[in-house]
């Protein structure tokens, strides 16, 4: 416990001191199905980041459901950081296998790194989860999303799977840039 602390202390100092002298810029390389999971009862059909200008940016995803979802999902997350070359050697666990339940409460919540993510679903995703497409498109700027992720520069990659019970029913893995872009 007292190492996350010291972790996120540090992270946190990192970024104050950070975005004093520079601006952040994101970029999604990579939103896709884990290839090592199939079959899974919810899967990516498509993803599309849309780059129009520095303050409008988007993200858009398809996701189908194929079976009728309930009961007490739950997550594990990976995050791994690496410098900006991306090179295997670069890398080190941030968060490793961080599990989380209550996935359906947690997903309602207001003012969160999600909401605005499970908010953008049209039809409204909501459980228990019927089958279908769902779409979801998320307009975002740098200043507005890095605030709650406040990261150093480097390449992020993190795995996010979903389960009920010992079923997976979603695995997705995910590759971002993150860059400092200097003032002059």
């Amino acid at each position: 416990m007292t190492v996350l602390i010291l972790k996120a202390f540090i992270l946190a100092s990192l970024f104050c001191i950070d975005f004093i002298q520079a601006r952040k810029i994101f970029h999604i390389n990579k939103w896709q199905n884990c290839r090592d999971y199939t079959n899974l009862a919810i899967v990516l059909i498509q993803h599309k980041q849309h780059n129009y200008a520095e303050n409008n940016r988007s993200t858009e995803q398809i996701f189908e459901v194929k079976k009728h979802i309930s009961g007490n999902i739950s997550g594990t997350t990976t995050l791994t950081k690496c410098n900006l070359s991306g090179a295997p050697d670069t890398c080190e666990f941030f968060i490793k296998d961080l599990k989380y339940s209550g996935v359906c409460v947690k997903m309602n919540e207001k003012r969160q790194a999600w909401t605005p993510f499970v908010e953008s679903f049209v039809p409204k995703l909501a459980c228990p989860i019927k089958p279908g497409t769902y779409a979801s498109k998320i307009y975002f700027s740098n200043a507005s999303f890095m605030r709650f992720f406040p990261v150093p520069s480097g390449i992020w990659r993190a795995r996010w799977i979903l389960s009920i019970e010992n079923e997976v029913i979603l695995c997705q893995d995910f590759e971002w840039r993150v860059v400092d872009v200097r003032r002059s």
